[in-house]
């Protein structure tokens, strides 16, 4: 079954948080697992749902959901999930 942002669980979350490297809020968060090897983007999990890691961010910072919308980053680091570069 494909998962969406909307059906991750606290586990997810619990799991999303434990793989960022936090810093200052004004300098970027590095994702600490993988990258899609083409994008260069962080990935995360949703079962056996690939989502790209900014976009997690996004949703689970925001409370926006990103779907149909591009998720861009004012630090152009691919890898940064801080929710205050994103937007």
């Amino acid at each position: 079954m494909r998962r969406t942002l909307e059906s991750a669980t606290e586990l997810d979350e619990e799991r999303f948080l434990s793989k960022i490297e936090k810093l200052d809020t004004s300098e970027c968060w590095r994702w600490k697992a993988s990258l899609n090897q083409t994008t260069g983007y962080g990935q995360f999990s949703l079962g056996t749902t690939k989502v790209d890691a900014h976009r997690f961010a996004f949703w689970y910072f925001a409370g926006i959901s990103p779907v149909g919308s591009c998720v861009c980053h004012s630090c152009d680091n691919k890898w940064c999930v801080n929710p205050e570069h994103l937007w």
